[in-house]
């Protein structure tokens, strides 16, 4: 898992249904093949204010009760709870505690906490999309894989139901072209361990009396990381809990609560009551709070959980694929070979990057048939330390690390 992977997309889409111009849709990029492709949102009718799919818990598990009082008034205002451990106040492997994840990944050997996440069906995770990946010149670096592990505590995975790993990332177009706007993604898990953990609806509504007379809910793992570990109190490895009204409702995102810590992106605003479970969107920034889902971002991932995407086809649009089998020898000296295969014909451009993203050389730009190649990939007058080589062909990229020593 040492490899990141990197994805570019030009295409632009304008789909009227019903009178609703309906601008985005659904990117969904495979992380076994490394192709990317398009879905179009279905078309929603306008006047439904409120929707909700379904939750779903095992009945011979137990069912976890969460508080029903609001917490008084703060000195600021505020009706929040503390962060408080949920294992203080909660069984971690009871519903819907046990659907709760924590998110990690492997970078050069070296564990890394993300996120947290909550179980929305058997196979998905809801999460924040910077979660997945980040966004440097334009171009989308995606973690090779993610790490997700249910109801995890105290350092460990939880015996009864152990860990996954991602074989999907799914967001809205609308994000990838500007981060941060609509910052809300699923992870497909590579087995359906919903079935263990149980999982949570998702739902939007567009009244905001429902969100500010209503308790709403938080599980995650906050974190520090650098110098503010010196001060925070909290490492990512304990699953944290609190509670409150949503506040703030502008822009479409629900100012849940003013803490917030690395580690609690993708933590859902999940309501609860004795009949439903439903996180109506992920966290994604500690000041902004939580993005609610809308109407558009409701209908499209609802659509990932119903099976009902219909890919976006475009005249002289071929899905594209690139698999990227590393250079070799890495590291090395003055010469080495990227290998690699396309699944189409096409244009390519390999270009070499520094640490910091800067384009520092062009080693190819030019058509390239089907099938396998090997380029050759020389030092010239780079120095020793790191780099990465990105190789573009057509809608998809891919980056590869490597490591010169002269």
């Amino acid at each position: 898992m040492n490899k990141m992977r990197i994805i570019g997309i030009a295409l632009i889409i304008c789909i009227t249904v019903k009178g609703i111009a309906q601008t985005d849709s659904l990117l969904i990029f495979n992380l076994e093949s490394g192709g990317v492709e398009l879905f179009e949102i279905p078309p929603y009718d306008d006047l439904i204010t409120s929707a909700n799919t379904d939750w779903h818990f095992d009945l011979s598990d137990s069912l976890e009760p969460l508080p029903v009082d609001i917490p008084e008034e703060d000195e600021n205002g505020w009706f929040f709870s503390p962060l408080t451990k949920a294992q203080d106040l909660f069984l971690s492997y009871n519903y819907p505690l046990s659907a709760t994840v924590k998110l990690r990944t492997i970078v050069d050997g070296d564990t890394l906490d993300l996120c947290s996440g909550m179980m929305v069906e058997s196979q998905y995770v809801l999460t924040a999309a910077h979660c997945v990946g980040y966004r440097q010149n334009e171009l989308w670096t995606f973690y090779d894989s993610v790490l997700i592990s249910p109801a995890y505590d105290n350092d460990a995975e939880n015996p009864l139901l152990g860990s996954t790993h991602s074989v999907e990332y799914i967001m809205l177009k609308s994000n990838y072209d500007a981060p941060l706007s609509d910052d809300i993604a699923f992870i497909k898990c590579a087995v359906p361990i919903g079935y263990e953990t149980g999982w949570v609806g998702i739902g939007y509504d567009s009244d905001p009396t429902f969100f500010e007379s209503n308790l709403f809910h938080t599980f995650s793992y906050p974190g520090c990381r650098g110098d503010e570990c010196n001060t925070v109190p909290y490492d990512a490895d304990t699953l944290y809990y609190n509670s409150g009204l949503a506040i703030g409702l502008l822009n479409g995102f629900a100012t849940f609560s003013r803490i917030g810590y690395m580690g609690m992106s993708g933590s859902s605003l999940l309501y609860a009551s004795n009949d439903q479970y439903i996180s109506y969107g992920p966290m994604v920034w500690a000041f902004f709070g939580h993005r609610r889902f809308t109407q558009e971002s409701f209908t499209a991932f609802q659509s990932v959980l119903n099976s009902t995407l219909q890919v976006v086809t475009h005249k002289n649009q071929t899905p594209t694929s690139i698999r990227v089998s590393g250079i070799y020898p890495n590291p090395f000296n003055s010469s080495g070979r990227l290998n690699y295969s396309l699944s189409n014909s096409g244009h390519v451009k390999i270009i070499i990057l520094d640490v910091l993203g800067r384009e520092l050389t062009t080693v190819l730009d030019e058509p390239q048939i089907q099938g396998t190649h090997s380029v050759p990939i020389f030092t010239g007058n780079l120095a020793s330390g790191i780099y990465f080589c990105a190789i573009t062909s057509q809608y998809v990229n891919y980056t590869v690390k490597f490591s010169i020593i002269k």
